[in-house]
């Protein structure tokens, strides 16, 4: 579980980076960047609890509900978004076996295919990514 928990959480602060609204669009300061947002994400829980709800601002002013999360051993603001996406992962793959193709949603609300796969005795859908080049199907 912690080794999912801490995969996600990793991908979650990668997602959030990257993201246009978190980063912004300037690629020459990234790890700068990188460091504040980190560092924004761990000072929302000075003082907190595991599981106590706060609230990060992202460069764009966006309100970016959170919840912080022990990882693995500091408290860390992950975005709601991100959580409700790894439940997602999960739900789609209860009554599934490994290697089961299943669909879920996104945090963007867009139907994503995934393939069940099992990490430390849990079984979580994993996103399979297109890759650049490859044409969306409804189009």
């Amino acid at each position: 579980m912690k080794s999912i928990t801490h995969m996600l959480a990793v991908t979650t602060l990668s997602a959030m980076i990257a993201s246009p609204a978190f980063a912004g669009g300037d690629h020459h300061h990234e790890g700068k960047r990188a460091h504040e947002h980190h560092q924004k994400m761990l000072e929302a829980c000075e003082g907190k609890s595991d599981g106590d709800n706060v609230t990060l601002t992202a460069r764009n002013g966006e309100s970016i509900e959170a919840t912080c999360m022990l990882r693995p051993a500091t408290l860390v603001a992950v975005p709601t978004r991100h959580l409700e996406h790894k439940q997602a992962m999960k739900d789609a793959c209860a009554g599934k076996v490994e290697g089961d193709i299943v669909a879920f949603t996104n945090p963007r609300g867009d139907s994503v295919t995934g393939t069940c796969t099992s990490r430390n005795g849990e079984l979580f859908a994993k996103p399979e990514h297109k890759r650049k080049g490859d044409k969306k199907e409804d189009q």
